[in-house]
This record gives structure tokens, sequence and C-alpha cells, in this order.
């Protein structure tokens, strides 16, 4: 039996390690709005905005199932639209929170993930 080429390894490493960069820090698999703050949550990390510091609710650019929340404090938070059925009411809210509040969404996101 041969060890399988080192170029190999090391490429498929790299897949893993960037899969679980985001799949445990990026995606935010739990978005809630209270009292006027923003609170996300991913496997390993989570945060608060203040709902006055998000930007634009746009869709992914490199994957329809994605939703992008912009902010102004730092690196945007990435929700995965396969939420379920969660993240529509959590737009909704935001929505009637922040009515100047731009909210984009791909055909996709809005079949499926709202």
């Amino acid at each position: 039996m041969t060890l399988p080429p080192a170029l190999f390894v090391l490429t498929w490493l790299g897949a893993l390690g960037w899969n679980a960069y985001w799949w445990l820090f990026r995606f935010a698999i739990a978005l809630s709005l209270e009292s006027g703050v923003v609170r996300w949550r991913s496997v390993l990390r989570s945060g608060d905005l203040p709902v006055g510091a998000l930007t634009a609710i746009r869709p992914g650019r490199l994957s329809r199932r994605t939703v992008i929340v912009e902010h102004t404090m730092g690196r945007p938070v990435v929700v995965f639209s396969g939420m379920g059925r969660k993240l529509g009411p959590f737009l909704a809210e935001l929505a009637t929170a922040r009515p100047d509040l731009p909210i984009h969404l791909s055909r996709f996101t809005q079949r499926h993930g709202t």
C-alpha cells in the first residue's frame, strides 16, 4: 500500500480547515432581535449588533443559500438560509424595527428560507 502524495494530503487538510472555519465560526445558526439589538450565534462564536449599526441585508454573492447581514462594526454576519422557517419572522421583525433598512433576498431564499 502506498501513501497518498503530500500535495493531495495538504490540499485535503486545507479544505477541511476552510470548511471547519466557515461552519464553526462564520455561519450564524441563530438570529434574534431583542430590545434593539440583533443577537447572532454560530457554533463556536456569538455577537451582538445594535439595530442602528445594520446597513443592509442581501443575498450572498457566491451562494444563493446565504444571507449577508452587513453592518458598520466589522465583518458581515453570514446566515445560512437553511435556518428553517426562523429567518422569515426575524426579517419581518427587523423590517418593523428598521423600515429604512434595505432588505433584499434571492428568489431561492424567499422560497426556502422565509
